[in-house]
């Protein structure tokens, strides 16, 4: 049952503004989780957040975890079908959609970061306003499991299609809502 939802419109600068007031409580739960890091850093650099890098958790033997953060915003939950649900997006730009203000830039199109190789993220931490749960999936499992499953769950489960606006630019991306119990399950 694929539920297609209408397009929703989101403003970039919005949505990080909104995903950094996060910031303090996400660092108090890695240093909680990764008992034994020396620190815990948040990166503000675009070059790494566009790596998928949100945090960094700092080890006693130098390595170091590139965390993404995920988060749901209140009110996601009402659409919720079988419990918690994860975004994944499959299109950051889908092919054809991008458009500049005086349409004189090349046609864009990029992969979402669910599924893209490029990524130097170690975990996905997916946090929510409507429910205390927090998930650490390690992003290769959750990518493996999107490639090999992800035909099935589009037709299964809500894909939406969503336009954004950063100034002068829009594109449209796609987006699978899937409950964190059927990522789980294949992993």
């Amino acid at each position: 049952m694929n539920i297609n939802q209408s397009p929703n419109t989101h403003d970039f600068k919005e949505k990080m503004e909104e995903s950094h007031k996060q910031d303090p409580k996400v660092q108090e739960f890695l240093k909680s989780y990764f008992i034994n890091c020396e620190s815990v850093t948040i990166s503000r650099k675009l070059s790494e957040e566009k790596k998928g890098i949100d945090f960094k958790v700092h080890m006693p033997n130098g390595k170091k975890h590139k965390i993404d953060l995920k988060h749901r915003e209140k009110g996601a939950s009402k659409y919720w079908q079988d419990g918690p649900e994860i975004a994944l997006e499959i299109w950051s730009i889908k092919p054809n959609s991008y458009y500049y203000y005086t349409n004189e830039e090349p046609e864009r199109q990029q992969i979402g970061w669910s599924l893209d190789d490029s990524k130097e993220t170690d975990f996905i931490l997916y946090t929510f306003d409507d429910i205390d749960d927090k998930y650490m999936i390690s992003f290769e499992l959750l990518k493996n499991a999107l490639k090999k499953n992800g035909k099935s769950w589009i037709k299964n489960y809500k894909y939406v299609e969503q336009t954004t606006h950063s100034g002068m630019n829009t594109w449209k991306s796609s987006v699978l809502f899937l409950p964190v119990k059927v990522l789980l399950s294949a992993i």
